[in-house]
């Protein structure tokens, strides 16, 4: 009986335990990435920035509604961080981008909309998270005077 409750505990509090998911301070590593540049057009590396591994970014913008957001529910761990996050659906100054390798977020952070913007610079379809894969974060690019970023073929 005793092996029964204490093998039964501690499944509850392995089962229960939540994965910590680190969050980025973006705001303070993507301003190293601010451009001085006097061309039209200006490769923004803002890749380098973010200390871990990941295969995309997702962008959640503003005045996004989490719990209709199946995108973010595909996430294993997602619950982990969905109440750090659900003040973006009250906010237009902040995104928050979500690093992400194998339907798994690893990283997270608010960042503002300036210098980049990322809610007008990758537009969903149909929905409210816009997504930059790990293969185009090297081709992006921003033209001088602007905010927005694109992703240059």
């Amino acid at each position: 009986m005793y092996k029964t409750v204490l093998l039964m505990s501690l499944l509850v509090f392995y089962g229960c335990r939540q994965e910590k998911v680190e969050r980025y301070p973006l705001d303070s590593l993507f301003n190293t990435a601010k451009l001085i540049s006097t061309d039209s057009v200006t490769k923004v590396d803002i890749c380098k920035h973010v200390p871990s591994d990941w295969d995309s970014i997702l962008i959640v913008k503003p005045y996004t509604v989490i719990s209709t957001q199946e995108d973010l529910r595909e996430l294993t761990n997602f619950s982990n961080i969905e109440s750090d996050i659900n003040d973006i659906e009250y906010s237009d100054m902040i995104c928050y981008l979500l690093f992400v390798k194998s339907k798994k977020v690893i990283g997270y952070g608010e960042v503002t909309r300036t210098p980049f913007d990322f809610a007008a610079s990758f537009p969903p379809v149909g929905k409210k998270l816009g997504v930059i894969k790990r293969s185009d974060c090297e081709k992006l690019y921003i033209k001088r005077g602007r905010r927005k970023l694109f992703i240059m073929p």
